[in-house]
C-alpha cells in the first residue's frame, strides 16, 4: 500500500516503566511489535525511547540502548520525561505522591544515549533523534529545516512558507465538513520575526545548525546583527561551535538547547 516505514511506541522494554507511564502495552509486546515488523520485510523502523523517568535506573537505561542495538532499529527517537501542568504527573507531583525528576540523572542517561548511538554509526540529526546515515525521518525533516509542507485530515498542519494552517482536531467535525465541503480550517500567517525565530530553534536543534549567511539573506542585516551580538556572551563559550558561519550546538549545549534558542530570539 506504499507504507515503507513504520514507528512503534516502545518507551521502554522494562515493565516497571511502562506501568509508571500508565502505557497500555507490556514490554514483551514491544519487543513482539519490532520482530514482527521484521519479518514482515519492514526495514525502515523506528521506535521511541523515554529517559529521566523516576523508574528507570541508569543500568535500566544503558540495558535499553542495548536491547535497541541488538535489534538494529536504524532510527531511534528518544524523550526525556517532563511533567506538564494539567496532567497526573504534575497533580501527583505537587501532592507529594511521586518525587520530581532527578536533572542530574536524567542528564547522564542524555549524554549516554548520544555517546552509546554515535559510536554505533547513527547520526545525532536533531536533539531527539537518531539514525542511520539513510535513515533519517524525511517527514519531520521537513519541519526542522522551514521546507514545506501539506497536512491531510483531521488536526493536520499545513505550512506554505508564510502561513500555518490546521484543520478541526474533532473527527466528527471534520467528517461534518467534509461533507458540507466547507473544511474548517485555522490559519497562522508568520511574521518576519516569527520565521527567523523558528528558524533559529530548529536550526539549533540540528546537525546543520545555523547559517548567518542564511540569516542575512532571508532575514536582513538587522537580525543577523542581533545574532552576531548575543554570539558574544561568555556563558555560550562551551555551548557553540562556530566553523564559516555555521554555528552549532556543542555536547554540552545540547542539554542547554532551548535555552541557547531562546536568548537568540529577537
Amino acid at each position: 500500500m506504499g507504507i515503507n516505514r513504520l514507528s512503534i511506541g516502545v518507551q521502554s522494554f522494562f515493565e516497571e516503566d511502562l506501568l509508571f507511564m500508565n502505557r497500555s502495552h507490556n514490554a514483551g509486546q514491544s519487543l513482539n511489535a519490532v520482530t514482527i515488523a521484521k519479518e514482515l520485510g519492514f526495514e525502515n523502523t523506528t521506535i521511541d525511547l523515554i529517559y529521566g523517568s523516576n523508574t528507570t535506573t541508569n543500568e535500566m537505561w544503558e540495558k535499553n540502548i542495548a536491547i535497541a542495538l541488538e535489534l538494529k532499529i536504524p532510527h531511534i527517537s528518544s524523550y526525556c520525561l517532563t511533567i506538564e501542568e494539567k496532567t497526573v504527573f504534575h497533580d501527583w507531583t505537587k501532592k507529594g505522591k511521586i518525587a520530581k525528576p532527578n536533572e542530574e540523572k536524567a542528564n547522564f542517561q542524555f549524554e549516554y544515549l548520544i555517546d552509546s548511538l554515535t559510536q554505533n554509526g547513527y547520526d545525532h540529526y536533531e536533539i531527539s533523534n537518531f539514525g542511520k546515515p539513510t535513515f533519517h525521518a524525511l517527514h519531520n525533516t521537513n519541519y526542522w529545516r522551514g521546507h514545506h509542507y501539506l497536512g491531510v485530515g483531521p488536526s493536520a498542519h499545513s505550512y506554505d512558507g508564510n502561513r500555518r494552517t490546521w484543520t478541526a482536531a474533532n473527527n466528527i467535525q471534520y467528517m461534518n465538513s467534509l461533507n458540507e465541503n466547507n473544511i474548517l480550517n485555522e490559519e497562522e500567517v508568520l511574521s518576519q520575526e516569527d520565521k527567523y525565530n523558528e528558524y533559529v530553534m530548529t536550526g539549533l536543534r540540528t546537525m546543520w545548525g545555523i547559517d548567518m549567511d542564511k540569516i542575512q539573506s532571508e532575514f536582513g542585516e538587522d537580525y543577523l546583527s542581533h545574532f552576531k551580538n548575543e554570539m558574544t556572551e561568555v556563558w555560550l563559550t562551551d555551548k557553540i561551535e562556530i566553523t564559516n558561519n555555521n554555528i552549532k550546538l556543542t555536547k554540552l549545549g545540547k542539554s542547554f538547547a532551548d535555552g541557547v534558542a531562546s536568548h537568540f530570539f529577537k
